[in-house]
């Protein structure tokens, strides 16, 4: 097949088969730049879900109650 470790591949199951081609294309909608969490906000994002499971937040009623909104 020509195919090396990483390479980009389709894969089709059939009734009696298994089809794996390779993509010709690496990525078909890379992500741009700004989708990236740079090492810094994953961290902040992991942190928020960890507040979460605590139960470590407040709903939108209480958000606003507290700005008096």
């Amino acid at each position: 097949m020509g195919l090396r470790e990483g390479d980009p591949i389709e894969i089709r199951a059939g009734k009696k088969q298994i089809v794996i081609k390779a993509r010709k294309e690496r990525v078909r909608n890379p992500a741009p730049e700004y989708e990236t969490l740079t090492p810094a906000e994953e961290k902040s994002v992991l942190e928020g879900i960890k507040q979460l499971r605590r139960g470590d937040y407040v709903t939108w009623d209480q958000l606003k109650d507290e700005l008096g909104l």
